[in-house]
């Protein structure tokens, strides 16, 4: 074998950068450092360990003290961190990326793990492809068009499907309607003189008074209310204003301590970004909006909007959830039906009750609710500890840690490798 072959095939790629990719990463890494290098000595030192990542931070879901704290513990380790590439294809012999500006990348490998989730079911695919066409010209089917699985509202019922159709879990994306359906209504709503443009006050007042409805709007309410320092055009705005942010401190703390719904969910943009997307559409220069830029503008907006994460704990929730809504005898599977259970019941609402992994050398990460991001040798014990209580019996329970145990004592058993 020659030294090209022999360091293709030294090669593992771990493809996800989520929990479960960096888990895996984490464990080989120790395996290669703590296992390979006693039993292959000559071996050792050419085993690498690659991690590619489609997002731009390792473990995107978490805090970002804890993706960059990964990133720290993965490159003192050795293992070569790619962010922001996409897999397009895995032969026998070679991984095939590109990343964001298109650039491509082939990588050698021997062994290929694939942790980046898993493709849609026949069945959703299909659900998926008749509901778009059975909504043809409506936003249902649009909606259905934007996201991975079939879409749903905040009651797990699928857009589209009149009450007839529930999913949850990796078949599914929670998904609220984006506010660019509602343009031509919220533009009349703030265009009181039909001029057929709004003047820099006038939106700023409109994003205010909507952020309730709409929370994506908030980040750019705030930035028109810093760039314009005159007085609002209304008394709400004005109430608002004095009130808004004390009641979004505390609603903040509500939802960590209670949990929120999807509609909550926005991902903050810095005062640049949301700078540029005012500048893209004229409004900063101009202090007036038309309909068509205003347009422009939510589609922008709607960007920062974000769903629950991928994960076992939100499909878990959602199963609760769900049993508990159709244990009520409501739904019988048309229109009125399902409009009555709405009426009757409150939407999901996920409580994060924290997210956990494991990086290696017994050091983990946690995300907390309340008390934040902790990493370290203790937060690699606590790790350990939980996943050994979470087993389903005791037997499991004892099984795994006595695993621990020997593992740490005597190495592993690479002949069950």
């Amino acid at each position: 074998v020659s030294e090209e072959d022999k360091d293709a095939l030294l090669n593992f790629i771990v493809i996800g950068g989520g929990p479960t990719g960096v888990e895996i990463a984490a464990d080989l890494a120790d395996f290669v450092a703590e296992d390979c290098k006693r039993l292959y000595p000559k071996l050792h030192d050419q085993v690498t360990i690659s991690l590619v990542n489609m997002e731009d931070h390792l473990l995107s879901t978490y805090s970002r003290d804890i993706s960059d704290r990964s990133l720290e513990v993965f490159k003192s380790k050795g293992v070569n961190v790619l962010n922001s590439w996409r897999v397009t294809e895995v032969t026998s012999d070679v991984v095939k990326m590109v990343n964001k500006k298109g650039d491509c990348r082939e990588i050698p490998h021997g062994c290929v793990i694939w942790a980046a989730g898993v493709k849609p079911s026949k069945l959703t695919q299909q659900l998926k492809a008749d509901l778009r066409e059975l909504n043809k010209g409506k936003r249902e089917a649009e909606l259905q068009g934007k996201a991975r699985g079939l879409c749903t509202d905040e009651w797990l019922n699928v857009w589209g499907s009149k009450g007839s159709i529930f999913a949850l879990g990796d078949a599914s994306t929670v998904q609220q309607e984006c506010a660019c359906f509602f343009a031509e209504d919220l533009f009349k709503e703030a265009d009181v003189e039909g001029a057929g443009k709004l003047s820099i006050h006038a939106l700023r007042d409109l994003l205010r008074k909507n952020s309730l409805i709409h929370p994506q709007f908030e980040g750019y309410a705030q930035y028109l209310e810093e760039a314009c320092g005159d007085a609002f055009d209304d008394n709400f705005a004005e109430i608002t204003q004095v009130f808004g942010k004390k009641q979004r401190r505390e609603h903040v703390m509500w939802r960590r301590t209670f949990g929120h719904r999807v509609i909550e969910r926005v991902r903050h943009k810095s005062t640049q970004e949301v700078e540029n997307d005012f500048k893209s559409v004229d409004v900063l220069d101009n202090e007036y909006i038309t309909f068509e830029s205003f347009q422009a503008l939510l589609a922008s907006i709607h960007k920062t909007l974000e769903t629950f994460p991928p994960t076992a704990q939100v499909a878990a929730q959602q199963g609760g959830y769900l049993a508990e809504l159709l244990g009520k005898g409501l739904a019988t599977g048309d229109k009125d039906s399902f409009k009555m259970l709405k009426n009757e019941s409150q939407p999901f609402t996920y409580f994060h009750k924290g997210a956990l992994a494991y990086l290696g050398g017994d050091t983990a990460a946690f995300d907390l609710p309340v008390v934040g991001p902790v990493s370290g040798p203790l937060a690699g014990l606590a790790w350990r500890a939980y996943e050994t209580s979470a087993q389903i019996s005791w037997k499991n329970r004892a099984l795994v840690g006595l695993d621990w145990v020997k593992t740490k004592i005597f190495g592993r058993d690479p002949s069950r490798v």
